[in-house]
């Protein structure tokens, strides 16, 4: 991918739900497939773990939003570190890192 194309996200909010076989993670608006959390193949992951890791992913547009005001505050307060380790994950979060 060239630095002039940007990949958008499925847009949030995104939904996460108990299947037969794990958890999957879908948009609310499009229904669209998002992500699935497979049931544990490791004896050190649990279901639990396993719900909890979909609801992170299903958090993902939140998170980055939230990212982002933070950054532009952050910006207008004169807080550098804070605004530089948002604009980090942002730019991680969008494939730019």
């Amino acid at each position: 991918m060239s630095n002039t194309e940007t990949t958008q996200h499925t847009p949030g909010p995104w939904q996460s739900r108990e299947t037969n076989y794990g958890f999957t993670v879908d948009a609310v608006k499009t229904i669209d497939h998002v992500a699935g959390v497979r049931i544990p193949a490791s004896p050190h992951e649990t279901g639990a773990t396993q719900a909890a890791n979909a609801k992170l992913i299903a958090a993902a547009p939140d998170l980055l939003h939230a990212l982002e005001v933070i950054k532009h505050m952050a910006q207008d307060a004169h807080f550098g570190a804070i605004a530089d380790a948002a604009a980090r994950a942002i730019n991680k979060a969008k494939g730019n890192a």
